[in-house]
């Protein structure tokens, strides 16, 4: 049924009479005049009036929604309905005009709601810290051969106290220098360069990757820092390190390990500090009659071992350098290099390696000894090179050799120290790089790579005996005392 205002056809409902409307009516038409009809409904609980226009597209009857009351006011409604009469007027189809400005709302209100989100991301964005793209390099930029290890011990202890929370955008050349200083300032030029170098290459690594990309707009700030300028005067950065330890030095090593064992067998009080362990002892003469690597040597297993044949196996696993140019390694042992791997073998009791973590028990865990152990305790007995004593830990200067005019040694300086003996002692230094388990550089010609694979174990093998055999005759006393007083640099050392 179609009603009409109180006042008749023509005439417009009022908001009063709407209110006024009984239920029985629902479901009936209210004609307001000019075509717009609404009907009755109940939305919800609530009685409502949905309003409609209705008119003549071609031959059809259409209708147009105006909005439905009390939701919309009576005169927004018929403000729809005008709005559609003169779209209809103007020859435009009001239902495809209010889709499309639909669409064109919905389009406002995206584009609006990704200017909001890409002004709150880049807000994000522009507060990462310099700890946040440390950690991302971490997890995509950097893969050293020690699982990243040391770089972690660097950045963690002497850059992120510093910077680590700044924001990237923030970091200037001023920032990076006041890492440097610190560290410098504590009189550790080397590790000042290197944390340089992990910066550097950390650095290099954002610019060319988003989101840190844009956050370096202004470059490298790394690039900016002089790092010579900030070093000690007296650190040269090319001096690589050349200790060798004369002919004299290594037998007075030897006089100092029996000496330092025989004042403490006859000391009264045997709580005062213990001499250099067996093992440490037995440790320096495999660096020196092997050329191995410290750590190679912490990771040995006994069953790396054939004492009876003389060899000691390496798998890769243990060998310095990058994964890709890794190679097994096969050590001829001579008789003087044996003897102390026997000492070794002896003292590791049960564990499955050649040098056990004191921190093993009965419970299974069998773990090998911390990579720096010896490496720290040779250091402990140079305290003169070492400036203030670490808390906790005992030094003295036992183990200094030739009252320091050479400077301090290191288990590394021992290799050195091996391989230079066997140059003197004419040598093949193509021999002596094998020996060590250099990665041989055949620059461009590659296919020596892949073609000349002859091993050289013979001539590895007499190589390794003709050093276990001078040292045997050195630390015997069969060198003249004029030989100790040489330096030992290559080429000037004679078989004796």
């Amino acid at each position: 049924m179609t009603r009409y205002p109180k006042r008749g056809k023509g005439a417009r409902w009022t908001v009063k009479e709407l209110e006024a409307v009984p239920a029985e009516w629902v479901g009936d038409h209210l004609a307001d005049g000019d075509g717009l009809t609404g009907e009755i409904r109940i939305q919800r609980g609530t009685m409502a009036v949905v309003w409609r226009y209705a008119y003549r597209m071609g031959d059809k009857v259409k209708r147009f929604y105006c909005g439905s009351w009390p939701e919309r006011t009576l005169d927004e409604i018929r403000s729809a309905r005008n709005k559609a009469r003169a779209d209809i007027k103007a020859g435009r189809n009001p239902s495809a005009v209010r889709d499309l400005e639909k669409a064109q709302v919905r389009e406002a209100m995206a584009a609006e709601s990704a200017a909001v989100t890409a002004a709150e991301e880049e807000a994000t964005t522009d507060a990462l810290s310099f700890q946040e793209m440390y950690k991302s390099w971490l997890e995509s930029g950097v893969k050293r051969a020690d699982g990243n290890t040391e770089v972690k011990r660097i950045v963690e202890k002497d850059v992120l106290p510093l910077i680590g929370d700044t924001p990237v955008r923030s970091i200037r050349e001023k920032d990076i220098e006041r890492v440097i200083r610190s560290i410098v300032g504590r009189g550790c030029n080397r590790l000042a360069e290197v944390t340089y170098q992990i910066l550097g290459q950390m650095f290099h690594w954002a610019e060319k990757r988003q989101p840190w990309r844009k956050l370096l707009s202004e470059g490298n700030p790394v690039e900016l820092v002089e790092l010579g300028v900030l070093l000690a005067d007296d650190y040269d950065p090319d001096n690589a390190r050349e200790r060798v330890l004369p002919p004299i030095e290594i037998v007075e090593l030897q006089t100092r390990y029996r000496e330092l064992e025989e004042q403490y067998l006859a000391s009264d009080d045997k709580r005062k500090r213990k001499p250099p362990s067996k093992a440490l002892q037995a440790v320096s003469w495999i660096c020196l009659s092997t050329l191995c690597r410290i750590g190679e040597l912490h990771l040995t297993e006994i069953t790396h071992l054939d004492l009876r044949e003389g060899t000691w196996f390496i798998p890769k696993a243990n060998v310095k350098g990058r994964k890709s140019q890794k190679r097994d390694h096969l050590v001829f042992l001579s008789p003087f290099a044996v003897e102390h791997f026997e000492t070794l073998v002896s003292l590791a009791g049960s564990s499955r390696w050649l040098l056990p973590s004191r921190d093993n028990d009965d419970a299974g865990v069998d773990q090998p000894m911390y990579k720096q152990a010896f490496t720290k305790q040779i250091k402990d007995r140079q305290a003169m090179f070492n400036g203030k004593p670490k808390a906790r830990r005992a030094s003295d200067n036992s183990l200094v050799l030739g009252k320091g005019q050479n400077g301090n040694w290191t288990p590394h300086d021992l290799r050195r120290t091996g391989s230079t003996i066997m140059e003197s002692l004419g040598i093949d230094p193509n021999i002596i790089d094998r020996c060590q388990n250099h990665v041989i550089h055949t620059g461009k010609n590659r296919v020596r790579r892949h073609y000349q694979l002859y091993d050289y174990a013979d001539e590895k093998q007499a190589a390794w005996a003709k050093l276990g055999d001078y040292l045997e005759r050195l630390l015997s006393g069969a060198v003249a005392p004029a030989e100790l007083q040489k330096r030992l640099t290559a080429k000037q050392l004679l078989a004796a």
